[in-house]
């Protein structure tokens, strides 16, 4: 296999729920251990009768701050060694989507294919999941490639200066079109009714494809989105 043959790989959904249950156990523990450890050495008079009285005010802080910041190294990580499972291939001839859970999608290159881009504003959905993670600034944007009965769809959560960058070539769909429905704050988003009147009008594809998302949509990061809209283009 020569260079150019060599498929380019890309790991999607990164902060797997696996990897969220252990850091939120991880930051559990490293709360216990550090709280205790400061607590002991704060309540020693050697270190003077003023700080001894302050003891448990300076151990929920020391702790907190330690905690915190070894919890977020770790998850980084942890995100570069346990990945999910889904990936998307990329060859000179095939797009391959291997989502976990899910049938394998093979989509040919050297075929027509339909791409469809758009994006919307995360200030104009109710967050839940992994979006209460992010800011209300924050943009996702998301790509779907089909062909015959496969698709491929692929979405990142981007800061307003990185989705700068794409947006003239993306269409914008308004989540606050959606009917309220009561939702988990705790889980990922799931398909939810989109009214017909929304798929009958102007951005009907877009709202399809929004579903899709919804169902088998996969997670990239930043830079890997950029490099499968650069690749899958080309």
């Amino acid at each position: 296999m020569t260079e150019m043959d060599t498929p380019i790989v890309l790991h999607a959904d990164q902060e797997h729920e696996r990897l969220r249950t252990a850091d939120m156990f991880l930051l559990l523990f490293l709360l216990i251990i550090f709280f205790i450890t400061s607590r002991a050495l704060f309540s020693s008079t050697q270190l003077g009768q003023d700080i001894a009285n302050y003891s448990f005010v300076l151990s929920c802080v020391t702790s907190l701050v330690l905690a915190l910041t070894i919890g977020w190294a770790a998850e980084n990580y942890l995100k570069s060694i346990w990945r999910s499972g889904s990936t998307i291939s990329i060859t000179p001839h095939e797009i391959i989507s291997e989502n976990k859970g899910k049938p394998e999608v093979r989509l040919n290159r050297n075929a027509e294919a339909t791409p469809l881009n758009w994006y919307f504003k995360l200030e104009n959905v109710s967050k839940n999941g992994r979006e209460r993670r992010l800011s209300r600034n924050s943009i996702c944007l998301a790509t779907e490639i089909a062909q015959g009965d496969g698709r491929v769809v692929v979405y990142a959560y981007m800061s307003e200066k990185e989705a700068a960058a794409w947006m003239d070539s993306f269409n914008e769909i308004n989540p606050r079109n959606l009917p309220d429905e009561k939702r988990s704050r705790f889980t990922a988003p799931k398909a939810r009714t989109i009214p017909v009147e929304l798929l009958r009008g102007k951005n009907g594809r877009y709202w399809l494809a929004e579903r899709h998302r919804w169902q088998t949509g996969m997670e990239l990061t930043v830079k890997d989105f950029e490099t499968f809209l650069k690749e899958s283009g080309k």
